[in-house]
């Protein structure tokens, strides 16, 4: 393929599925993208809002293994539109995290939303029956009032995630973090502008500037794409002929684009 930057997408929600951000994927593409010989640097390039701590942690590692046995080769995290919470978790692995001015970088927290409705249901006249066995079963049930020791429990839950979060950011920003301000890690989130005064980000610029700086036109995306329909076709395929297998594919993709997405 000749000399060229090797890209990969984290691209939309961060989780386990198939059709998001997920980690054997990405890993996959990282793995191919740093063992080819003709490629001058990996680029992550990022627009998430974040999702799964644990996929994003998965990747995490696996860049800090995959630079080891490539030393000479840099990864970049370059952010669009945001690169927030898991996503943010993912870039810090990079050598150099590189923004827009305006892009939203950071959100070092983690959230695990909950609702109550239980004097709602009061007034409506509905009736808890849910049974457990195991006093802690009900935890965090919409239907009762909050227990204040299970609170605390998911509390510290949640303290211990964030705790992985931020040892992962200190880790992969080292020194590069201009502050010490504790409200870095408190769930805020920057411009890119900003990130870069802070050292949540390296510098200003674009995928099309680290073309400049590397002195290559050439871009190649690693990134392995989901289609729902390769599952399906992928049988049909071999009989009728890949050719017409792809073209179908394309069709069905094309005329159901709005449903789903």
């Amino acid at each position: 393929a000749g000399s060229h930057i090797a890209v990969v997408d984290i691209v939309g929600t961060i989780a386990a599925d198939k059709q998001s951000v997920n980690s054997s994927n990405t890993i996959k593409s990282l793995k191919k993208a740093f063992e080819n010989k003709q490629s001058k640097a990996v680029v992550l390039n990022i627009n998430s809002p974040g999702g799964s701590p644990v996929q994003s942690d998965e990747i995490w590692q696996e860049i800090q293994y995959l630079k080891k046995q490539h030393p000479g080769k840099k990864l970049y995290a370059v952010i669009g539109d945001t690169g927030a919470s898991g996503a943010y978790y993912i870039a810090s692995a990079a050598d150099e995290i590189i923004v827009n001015p305006s892009s939203l970088v950071g959100s070092i927290g983690v959230i695990m939303p909950n609702y109550g409705v239980s004097n709602l249901m009061k007034k409506l006249g509905v009736e808890d029956r849910t049974m457990t066995s195991g006093d802690n079963k009900a935890l965090l049930s919409m239907t009762q009032p909050i227990d204040p020791a299970q609170k605390a429990h998911v509390q510290g839950i949640l303290d211990d995630v964030h705790r992985h979060f931020i040892n992962a950011v200190k880790e992969g920003r080292g020194n590069k973090l201009k502050s010490n301000d504790p409200a870095i890690f408190s769930g805020l989130f920057w411009t890119g502008d900003q990130a870069v005064k802070l050292g949540v980000a390296d510098r200003i610029g674009s995928l099309n500037t680290l073309k400049r700086e590397l002195k290559t036109d050439k871009v190649l995306n690693y990134t392995i794409e989901y289609s729902p329909f390769d599952s399906v076709l992928g049988r049909m395929g071999s009989s009728i002929g890949d050719g017409i297998a792809s073209s179908v594919a394309q069709k069905l993709q094309s005329e159901n684009s709005t449903t789903l997405q």
